[in-house]
């Protein structure tokens, strides 16, 4: 029972991380994580190893648990490899013939994104909505793929803060409407079968959000 519940509080430090919720940097105290999560000290001290295992914090002597941090550089090279990847997943998707239910299913996540769009500026809840939609749509092509082991090293390489499908650092209206234009345009070249096309597509739509969230870092660390 103890394992059981470390991993699940280790899949909710993992999604927050992940998500941003808890930055780089940061310390993760136990007594605070007790109390968020309603469990004792123990699973809590079993989770925060396990996502050390996984590098997603260090530990340091005499101060604990902290998320942890990485350099715009190493991020940038995250998005790289993430975008080859991602490129050949969605290559792989197409030659392998793309479904009436996977057409119906990705067009979705663009109508659903329209909806909140229609609206002329961004809200509060937005983020949430964005966040689900915009993983749904690159999971599914990632699955459509068929190919395991491509799967397996895109979800090890989203376990990297600032790469997850889950981040959502975007500040304006105007760049929510470009980065989902790049999510309308790879759907119209799956559907037209253009399995070069597409890849190059996604390979340049993974690459532009990367560049974008290092700038914005790179900001962050020039004002700070």
């Amino acid at each position: 029972m103890a394992s059981t519940r470390a991993q699940e509080i280790a899949e909710h430090l993992r999604k927050n991380i992940l998500s941003g919720t808890y930055l780089p940097g940061s310390r993760l105290h136990e007594e605070t994580l007790a109390e968020e999560t309603g469990v004792s000290r123990t699973p809590i001290r079993a989770a925060l190893r396990l996502m050390d295992a996984e590098r997603l914090v260090n530990y340091f002597p005499n101060r604990g648990y902290v998320v942890r941090e990485y350099s715009p550089d190493q991020i940038r090279a995250a998005y790289q490899t993430r975008s080859v990847l991602e490129g050949l997943a969605c290559r792989q998707a197409v030659e392998r013939g793309i479904s009436e239910a996977l057409k119906s299913s990705l067009n979705e996540c663009i109508t659903e994104i329209d909806v909140m769009l229609e609206k002329g500026s961004l809200h509060k809840d937005d983020v949430l909505q964005w966040r689900h939609w915009n993983a749904r749509f690159h999971s599914q092509i990632i699955e459509a793929s068929g190919n395991e082991s491509l799967a397996a090293a895109i979800n090890l390489i989203t376990r990297i803060p600032m790469v997850s499908n889950s981040i959502v650092v975007w500040s304006t209206f105007e760049v929510v409407v470009n980065f989902h234009e790049h999510h309308r345009q790879i759907l119209d070249l799956i559907c037209r079968g253009l399995a070069g096309r597409a890849e190059f597509a996604m390979r340049e739509h993974v690459e532009q959000g990367g560049d974008f969230i290092v700038s914005k870092l790179t900001e962050a660390d020039a004002s700070g």
